[in-house]
């Protein structure tokens, strides 16, 4: 994976990083990108998707505990840091 950091992250995916804080936007994704907070690995970013029978937002903490740096959500979250994507961008 091409390391990327989280502000590189919001400005692909047209979102916002939070919190809205200088080192935040410069912490470093260096792993892999899981949907599964099973699967996060050290240094990963975990993307909080939701679907018909559960809502990824609710396994930020397990993220965490795996050893994700970063979530991509849509919305905020104090359990990581995060680039905020609008779910309807329409």
């Amino acid at each position: 994976m091409i390391p990327l950091t989280l502000r590189e992250i919001a400005e692909v995916t047209g979102g916002r990083v939070h919190p809205d804080l200088p080192a935040t936007g410069d912490l470093v994704v260096t792993a892999g990108v899981f949907t599964d907070s099973r699967q996060v690995t050290p240094g990963s970013l975990y993307v909080a998707r939701r679907g018909e029978t559960a809502d990824g937002h609710d396994f930020l903490g397990s993220a965490a505990e795996h050893g994700a740096v970063a979530a991509l959500t849509n919305r905020t979250t104090e359990v990581l840091p995060c680039a905020v994507v609008d779910e309807d961008p329409d």
